[in-house]
């Protein structure tokens, strides 16, 4: 709607502030102030993107190819344990039911939640005697290894900061 059509969005907040003035809320002048500021930095980004759209599908393209990519690595786990039966679909569906289930929680890290609905999603999928071998490992490639990348690329970024400087 913020992208498409300012009319309607316009539409929308002055019903929503109605509905605070309904409410007796304090600060509604504020509140709907904040809301237009927030409203313009979208309108920004979404001008932008209408003015580069060939950077924008790049981006676009991009974003689904690594998103492909990471979910289609439990299944690449899946093949390496020799268990057939299931399609890479499948396996980046699953994966897809369980990134929007663990991301919707704020918990910091959200680690022991993605570990619990790994093993709900995928009980049916694994044999019992492999599924935490593989939950072991999918946390490993996926969460574990772009730690430890992070840390390597940042102790690289340092070294090389210190011998630029001297």
């Amino acid at each position: 709607v913020g992208i498409f059509s300012k009319s309607l969005l316009n539409k929308i907040i002055n019903l929503l502030v109605k509905i605070l003035e309904l409410l007796k809320l304090k600060n509604i002048e504020s509140i709907k102030t904040k809301i237009y500021d927030e409203l313009k930095v979208f309108n920004d980004s979404s001008n932008y993107i209408k003015t580069h759209k060939l950077e924008f599908s790049k981006s676009l393209i991009l974003s689904f190819i690594q998103i492909t990519i990471n979910y289609s690595i439990p299944y690449f786990i899946f093949k390496s344990f020799g268990l057939s039966g299931y399609s890479i679909v499948f396996f980046i569906q699953l994966q897809a039911i369980l990134h929007n289930a663990t991301i919707s929680i704020p918990l910091p890290g959200a680690v022991g939640i993605t570990e619990t609905v790994f093993l709900l999603v995928y009980s049916n999928v694994y044999p019992a005697y492999l599924l935490h071998s593989s939950l072991i490992v999918n946390r490993i490639v996926t969460f574990y290894l772009y730690v430890v990348l992070s840390l390597i690329i940042f102790l690289l970024f340092i070294t090389f900061k210190k011998k630029q400087s001297k």
